[in-house]
């Protein structure tokens, strides 16, 4: 276990990607991480989240909006395993073309390949990312949806991918598949065998969004497996 990152937490999958990211960016700050007093984010990242996904068609945080809140203060590197979505969700597409365009011009990187679970290894050796997932899938759990966690590490001795996830507190303990480290405080990181932890996201294009208003009864896939990297401006290896 060599990468610790600030004990920041939240209460679903709608806020984890805003409580990630300020995980990430205090990381990458080198701000002091104090084990024994976890900062609860949930209010703030709520706020944060609606905040910047009321333009997108899928009204949560998609890793564009994400990388936007960070864009202007660090090197942001996306690594996709396809370029766009595969459906066109109520605009979806048109939204994702144009704030990806905003964002390259900013200065953010993106990288298509299909051999995304390369490029997630390869990536940790530069240091965390964060990671979009499908909890159901990776806990084995039932309804607790879909959002992102941190990918720490991975440790090629044992073969495990170590990552934080900001609803930690809320998982099964242990179980065949993940393990929580009892060399970190209140086992607070989840160490998965690195082939199950890679399965568990392959399919993440088969996650189904359905339209919130009881009107509609459209649904869609539109997700891609991705990741994405935050560095130092100064630092200029951006991978």
């Amino acid at each position: 276990m060599k990468v610790f990152v600030p004990h920041y937490t939240c209460k679903t999958g709608f806020e984890s990607g805003v409580a990630c990211l300020k995980i990430l960016t205090d990381y990458v700050n080198g701000v002091k991480i104090n084990e024994k007093k976890p900062n609860d984010l949930t209010e703030i990242a709520v706020k944060t989240a609606k905040k910047i996904s009321i333009n997108n068609p899928l009204k949560i945080p998609l890793s564009y909006d994400l990388i936007n809140l960070a864009v202007n203060n660090f090197n942001t590197v996306l690594f996709r395993q396809k370029e766009n979505y595969k459906n066109d969700y109520e605009g979806l597409l048109d939204y994702e073309n144009k704030i990806k365009s905003e964002l390259m011009a900013k200065g953010m990187r993106l990288i298509v390949s299909k051999e995304f679970e390369e490029e997630l290894l390869e990536a940790l050796k530069d240091g965390p990312v964060i990671v979009f997932v499908d909890f159901n899938k990776l806990y084995k759990q039932l309804n607790l949806g879909f959002g992102w966690l941190i990918a720490l590490e991975y440790n090629e001795s044992k073969n495990e991918l170590i990552t934080y996830d900001p609803m930690y507190y809320s998982r099964l303990p242990k179980s065949r598949n993940h393990e929580r480290l009892k060399n970190t405080f209140k086992n607070r990181y989840i160490s998965f065998n690195k082939n199950f932890f890679i399965d568990s996201i392959k399919n993440i294009d088969e996650l189904i969004i359905s339209n919130r208003e009881k009107t509609k009864r459209t649904t869609s896939k539109p997700f891609i497996r991705e990741f994405f990297a935050i560095y130092k401006k100064e630092n200029e290896n951006t991978k």
